[in-house]
């Protein structure tokens, strides 16, 4: 079950970096409900809390399921 899992969160990162090369325009969304328009500053990667991505503007890294295509 935990292969399947992590498999899943693999090809969720493969998709965003397919579809979002670094330097795409995206937009975060933030714990507290705001909207920040930024840039990628990196490819995605799997990390132990889960895929996640650099962003320019915003210190550290945006777990995945936050930031969308601008």
């Amino acid at each position: 079950m935990r292969h399947t899992h992590r498999t899943t969160l693999e090809r969720t990162v493969e998709r965003f970096n397919a579809d979002t090369p670094v330097g795409a325009p995206v937009v975060v969304h933030t714990f507290l409900g705001r909207r920040i328009a930024t840039r990628t500053a990196s490819k995605a990667s799997l990390t132990v809390d889960g895929p996640a991505v650099f962003v320019m503007g915003i210190r550290g890294r945006c777990e995945l399921h936050r930031v969308v295509p601008a």
